[in-house]
C-alpha cells in the first residue's frame, strides 16, 4: 500500500491499474482490521467467507494488472515512470503475497465451517472424527437409539 501510494503521490500518471491496486489494498486493510475480531465471538458462523471470496477475486485481478504491465523487459518504460523497476516488481510480489494470504484464509474459513466432531462410540466403525450426519447414519444402520 505504501509503495503504490508513493507512485500516486510522486507521479502525474494515475492510471486505473495503479489506482485499483491502491483501492484494493486500502479496502483489504480496513475490512480485515475489523474482521480479525469476528471469530472471537461465539455466535460467529463464518459470515466473512463471502467477503473472503470477493477479496480473493479482487486480488487476482490486481495481480493480473501488475503482471501485465511490470513483468516484462519493458518495465522501465511503463508508467509510472518516476518509479524504478525494482519498486514496481516489489509491488507485484506483495500483490502475489496478498493473493496467497487471501486464498489461504478462504480455504481456512471453508474448512473451519465443516465443524467436525469427535465420536467415541464403539459402533462408529472405527471413525474417530466424523460429522454429525455420519454418526446418525451409523446409529440407524447398527440399530442404536
Amino acid at each position: 500500500m505504501g509503495l503504490v501510494s508513493s507512485f500516486i503521490d510522486r507521479s502525474p500518471f494515475r492510471g486505473y491499474r495503479v489506482v485499483y491496486l491502491e483501492v484494493i489494498s486500502v479496502f483489504t486493510v480496513f475490512i480485515y482490521l475489523f474482521a480479525i475480531f469476528f471469530p472471537m465471538s461465539r455466535s460467529y458462523r463464518g459470515y466473512m467467507a463471502p467477503v473472503s471470496w470477493i477479496f480473493t477475486y479482487l486480488w487476482i485481478t490486481a495481480f493480473v494488472f501488475s503482471s501485465q504491465v511490470w513483468s516484462g523487459a519493458a518495465c522501465a518504460n511503463e508508467q509510472p515512470s518516476t518509479a524504478s523497476c525494482s519498486k514496481k516488481k516489489t509491488v507485484e510480489a506483495f500483490t502475489f503475497i496478498a493473493l496467497y494470504v487471501s486464498l489461504s484464509s478462504m480455504v481456512e474459513l471453508l474448512t473451519a465451517s465443516m465443524q467436525l466432531v469427535p465420536i467415541t462410540r464403539s459402533d462408529a466403525g472405527g471413525c474417530f472424527v466424523c460429522s454429525d450426519s455420519y454418526e446418525r447414519r451409523t446409529r440407524r444402520s447398527v440399530g442404536g437409539d
